[in-house]
C-alpha cells in the first residue's frame, strides 16, 4: 500500500469518526438548545397546505404546527413575516409534514445526517486520486462544525447534501438518474443554494447538458404543483403579494435579512453586502458595488466554463469557485457555507500539482470552516456585540465580516487557477483508473 493509500485510509477513519460526533453533538444540541427552529415554519406551512389555510400566514401556520402537537419551547420560529420559503418547497416535503410534529422532526434530522455524512464521503472520493489529506482534514472540520445544521432543522442541511450527492454522480457518470433526482430535489428546496453549480453542468459539455436539461424538467414538475396549489386555494390567492411583503419586511433595516450593521446577525452572513455596508449602510450604495464585484468575477467565470474544453480538472475549479461566488451577492447565513464541500476536490487537485496555490487554498478553508463554526460565532457574538460600537472599520472588517471575505478570497483563488488550466492542461495528465480523471468529450 503506498503512502497516499494509507493516508487516504487514515481520512477514511477520521471522516468516520466525525460524522459520528456531527450526529451525537448535533442531536444533543437541537434538543437543548435550537429545537429545529427552521424547520418549523416550513413543516406548519406545508401543513397548511393540507388544510387550505395560507402558508404564507405565520398565525395559520402556527396553529397547524400546535395541532401537529408542537410545542413552543421557542417563540422565535413563528415571528412575524419568518414565512419566505416558495411554494415548491412545501409541496417538496408534503411526505414528512403528513407526520406528526415529533415524528416528522425526527425524520427531517435523520435525513439532513443522512445526505451530508453521504456528501462528505462522496467528496473525499472525488479527491482520493490526489493529495487528499488536506481536503479530508477540510471535511472533517466541516462536519465537526456543521452541527448548527441539526440544531437548526435547516432545509439547507437538505439541499447541500443532495446537492453535493447530484453532483459526485455527475462528475462519476455512475448511477446518473439519481443524481438527477437528488439535484432536482436540492433546486427545489433551496433554489439559491445551487443553482449556479447546476448552470455550470448545463454549459460545460453536451453530455452533461444533456443530465441537466433532465434536472431542470423535474424541478419544475416538483414546484409546479406547489405553485398551482397555492394559487388556486382562495386563502392564498394572493401568496405573491404575501411572499413580497415577507421579504421586504425581512429586509428592512435592522431586521433579520438585512445586512447592514443596524441588524446584530450580520456577522453571520455570507453575502458581500454585509462587508460593504460598514463603509456606509445604504443599499442604493452597497447593492451596486457587490453586484459590480460579483458579476465581473462571474463573467470571467462564464467565459472560461464555455470556452475551455472539457476535463475534470475544469469541473474541479470551475465548481470551487462557483460555490465561493454564489454566496456573495445574494442573502445567504453562515449554515449555507457547507456546500463548499464541493471546493475541496479543488483543494486536492492544486495541492498536488501547484503547492504554494494549494496551501493557501487549505489556510483560508480552515479560515472559512473556524468562521462559521458554532463554537467561533457563539463566542464571537457575545464579545463582538458589546464592543461594536468602539471598533473602527479595519476592526469590524476582521472580526465581525470576516467571512464573505474570506469567501470572496477563496473564490478569486480558485478562479485565478482556474485562468491558469490551459497551462496545466499542457502538463503530464496523472494516471489513474480512477473514473473522474477521464478527459470529457470536448464541449
Amino acid at each position: 500500500m503506498s503512502h497516499q493509500q494509507r493516508y487516504f485510509s487514515l481520512g477514511l477513519v477520521l471522516l468516520s469518526i466525525c460524522s459520528v460526533l456531527f450526529i451525537v453533538r448535533g442531536y444533543i444540541s437541537e434538543t437543548h438548545t435550537l429545537h429545529s427552529r427552521d424547520f418549523k415554519p416550513v413543516y406548519a406551512a406545508s401543513r397548511c397546505l393540507l388544510a387550505g389555510c395560507n402558508p404564507y400566514d405565520i398565525a395559520a401556520t402556527k396553529q397547524e404546527y400546535l395541532g401537529a402537537g408542537g410545542t413552543m419551547e421557542d417563540n422565535l420560529a413563528f415571528q412575524p413575516h419568518n414565512s419566505t420559503y416558495p411554494p415548491g418547497t412545501f409541496f417538496l416535503i408534503l411526505p414528512v409534514a403528513w407526520l406528526p410534529w415529533s415524528w416528522a422532526d425526527a425524520v427531517w434530522l435523520a435525513l439532513i445526517a443522512i445526505a451530508m455524512v453521504m456528501a462528505a464521503f462522496l467528496v473525499a472520493d472525488l479527491c482520493q486520486p490526489y493529495a487528499a489529506w488536506p481536503a479530508i482534514l477540510c471535511i472533517g472540520a466541516s462536519l465537526l462544525t456543521c452541527r448548527i445544521l441539526l440544531m437548526l432543522g435547516q432545509p439547507a442541511g437538505v439541499a447541500i447534501g443532495f446537492c453535493v450527492i447530484g453532483s459526485w454522480c455527475l462528475l462519476k457518470r455512475r448511477y446518473e438518474v439519481a443524481g438527477v433526482i437528488c439535484f432536482a430535489i436540492n433546486l427545489a428546496c433551496k433554489p439559491q443554494i445551487a443553482a449556479l453549480v447546476w448552470v455550470y453542468f448545463f454549459f460545460a459539455s453536451r453530455q452533461y447538458r444533456r443530465r441537466s436539461i433532465q434536472i431542470a424538467i423535474l424541478t419544475a414538475a416538483i414546484c409546479l404543483p406547489g405553485i398551482l396549489w397555492v394559487s388556486l386555494m382562495r386563502s392564498s390567492v394572493h401568496w405573491m403579494r404575501d411572499v413580497h411583503a415577507n421579504l421586504t419586511y425581512m429586509v428592512a433595516r435592522g431586521n433579520p435579512a438585512d445586512p447592514g450593521p443596524a441588524d446584530m446577525d450580520a456577522p453571520l452572513f455570507e453575502n458581500l453586502q454585509s462587508a460593504v455596508s460598514v463603509f456606509r449602510d445604504e443599499p442604493h450604495f452597497y447593492n451596486p458595488i457587490v453586484w459590480a464585484i460579483t458579476g465581473s468575477a462571474l463573467l470571467a467565470w462564464f467565459y472560461l466554463v464555455i470556452r475551455m474544453k472539457s476535463s475534470i480538472e475544469k469541473d474541479f475549479l470551475a465548481i470551487a469557485s462557483a460555490v465561493c461566488f454564489t454566496m456573495l451577492p445574494v442573502y445567504h447565513r453562515s449554515y449555507d457555507v457547507y456546500l463548499f464541500l464541493l471546493s475541496f476536490p479543488a483543494l486536492a487537485l492544486l495541492f498536488s500539482r501547484r503547492r504554494l496555490a494549494g496551501t493557501v487554498a487549505f489556510v483560508l478553508s480552515l479560515l472559512l470552516i473556524i468562521f462559521t463554526s458554532t463554537t467561533y460565532t457563539h463566542f464571537f457574538q457575545v464579545r463582538y456585540t458589546e464592543k461594536q460600537a468602539h471598533l473602527s472599520i479595519a476592526q469590524t472588517l476582521a472580526l465581525g465580516r470576516n467571512v464573505p471575505i474570506t469567501l470572496f478570497a477563496l473564490g478569486l483563488l480558485y478562479l485565478v487557477q482556474f485562468f491558469r488550466l490551459r497551462d496545466s492542461l499542457r502538463e503530464q495528465p496523472v494516471t489513474s483508473t480512477h473514473p473522474s480523471l477521464e478527459v470529457h468529450p470536448s464541449s
